[in-house]
C-alpha cells in the first residue's frame, strides 16, 4: 500500500509541475486520475491505451512519457520503456526522474554500466533522492563492485535512512565482502521496514548458510516463501536441507520446485537427496533431467560418477568423467574428475590407464590422498602379472 501511495503522489506531483494550465490541461488531469487508477489496479493494458491518450493529448509535456515508462518497467517492456523515457528526457533534461526511470530499464535488462551512467546523470540533478542510489547500488552489487555499493548505499541512507532497499543491498555487499554479521544486522533492518518482501529473508538465509546455521537458513527461506515461491528459493532450501543432513526434506523441496518451474540445479540437488537415500537408480535419472535442461551443466555429470559406482556401472562412471572434463578440462577441482576416472579404471581392469588418471590428478593436487591410494592400487595388480 506505501507503495501505490507514494507512487500515486508521484504522478500527480509531476502532473502538476510540467503540465501549462489549458483546456487540454483539464483533459490531462481527468485521464492522469485514469491512468494511475488503472495501473494501481493492475489494469495494466488499459493503463498502457490511458497513458497513450494523454501523449496524444499533450505530446509535447513529458510526463505522460516517463508515467508511460514507470508502467512497461512494471510490465517488463524494458526496451520499450527506454524509449518513452528518452522521449521524456528529450522534452525535459533537467529532471532526474526520466534518468532514473532509464538506469532501472537498463538495470533489468542487465546492463549495469550504462544504468550507472543514467543514475549519475541524476545525481547531477538531484543529490538527494534515494531512489538513484538504491538503483545505483543495485548496478554496483551485480558488477562485483561491493565495496563501491556499500558506500552507494551509506550515501542513500544519509538522506533517507528508512529505505528498506539500501540496507538489503548493503546486507548483500557485506555478505559477499564477508562481514556477515552487520550483513545480517542490515538484512534484520531491511526486513523491520519491509517485512512483507521476501529479498532480505533470502539475503539472510543465504549469509546463515555461509555461516553454517543451516537451521536458521531453512527458517529464513521459509519465511521467504510464505511470501513468494521463487526457483531460486527451492535451490537455496535445498542447498541448506542437503548439507543439515535432512535428505528426505531436501528431495520434497526439490519436488515443489520443480513443480514450480523445471530447474537443472533443482534436478541436480533431488539427485544428491536421492542418493544419500541410496535411491540410486533414482539419482542417475534425476541427473540425466539436469543435463537434458543444461547439457553444459558441470555438477550432474561430475555427481552421476557415486550412484554409477555404486550400482557397479563403471564403464558409465568412466564416460560420465570423460563428459565432466571435456565440459571443464581446467575446472579448480577437476583433480577429482581425473581420480574417478582412475577409480573406474581400476575397476574395469585397465591399470595402466588408471595410473595414468591417477598422475594427472596428482599433477592438480600433488598430497590428494584417494588418487594416491588408487595409483598404488594399479600399480599392485600390475605387478600381480
Amino acid at each position: 500500500m506505501k507503495n501505490v501511495i507514494k507512487y500515486t503522489i508521484f504522478l500527480f506531483a509531476l502532473m502538476f509541475s510540467y503540465c501549462a494550465y489549458s483546456d487540454a490541461l483539464v483533459d490531462s488531469v481527468k485521464l492522469w486520475g485514469q491512468c494511475i487508477a488503472l495501473t494501481n489496479d493492475a489494469e495494466y493494458t488499459e493503463a498502457l491505451d490511458c497513458f497513450n491518450k494523454s501523449i496524444k493529448l499533450t505530446p509535447n509535456k513529458a510526463s505522460p512519457y516517463i508515467g508511460k515508462g514507470i508502467l512497461l518497467n512494471k510490465t517488463g517492456k524494458y526496451k520499450e520503456a527506454i524509449e518513452s523515457f528518452d522521449k521524456s528526457i528529450e522534452l525535459m533534461p533537467n529532471k532526474s526522474m526520466p534518468y532514473i526511470g532509464k538506469g532501472v530499464s537498463l538495470n533489468k535488462l542487465g546492463k549495469y554500466q550504462d544504468a550507472i551512467t543514467q543514475f549519475n546523470k541524476a545525481l547531477e540533478i538531484s543529490v538527494s533522492d534515494p531512489r538513484i542510489y538504491i538503483g545505483k547500488s543495485a548496478s554496483l552489487y551485480h558488477l562485483g563492485k561491493h565495496k563501491e555499493a556499500l558506500e552507494c548505499c551509506d550515501q542513500g541512507l544519509s538522506y533517507a535512512d528508512k529505505e528498506a532497499s539500501l540496507y538489503n543491498t548493503k546486507g548483500a555487499a557485506l555478505g559477499d565482502l564477508e562481514r556477515y554479521q552487520e550483513a545480517i544486522e542490515n538484512f534484520d533492518k531491511s526486513i523491520e521496514l519491509m517485512p512483507n518482501k521476501n529479498n532480505s529473508y533470502v539475503g539472510k538465509g543465504d549469509v546463515l548458510n555461509k555461516l553454517g546455521k543451516y537451521k536458521q537458513a531453512i527458517i529464513q527461506y521459509d519465511k521467504a516463501l510464505k511470501i513468494s515461491a521463487s526457483d531460486s528459493l527451492y535451490i537455496n532450501k535445498a542447498s541448506a536441507l542437503m548439507r543439515a543432513e535432512r535428505y528426505k526434506e531436501a528431495l520434497d523441496t526439490c519436488n515443489k520446485g520443480l513443480e514450480f518451474k523445471q530447474h537443472p540445479y533443482l534436478y541436480n540437488t533431488r539427485g544428491a537427496a536421492l542418493g544419500a537415500l541410496d535411491r540410486y537408480e533414482e539419482a542417475i535419472d534425476s541427473y540425466n533431467q539436469a543435463i537434458a535442461l543444461d547439457p553444459n551443466y558441470f555438477e550432474p555429470y561430475q555427481n552421476k560418477f557415486c550412484p554409477l559406482r555404486n550400482l557397479k556401472r563403471y564403464q558409465e562412471a568412466l564416460e560420465t568423467c570423460d563428459k565432466a572434463i571435456a565440459l571443464e578440462p581446467n575446472r579448480h577441482n577437476i583433480y577429482e574428475i581425473h581420480t574417478n576416472r582412475a577409480l573406474a579404471l581400476n575397476k574395469l581392469e585397465r591399470y595402466k590407464e588408471a595410473i595414468e588418471a591417477a598422475e594427472t590428478a596428482l599433477k592438480g593436487m600433488p598430497n590428494y590422498g584417494l588418487a594416491i591410494n588408487a595409483k598404488k592400487y594399479a600399480l599392485q595388480e600390475l605387478s600381480k602379472d
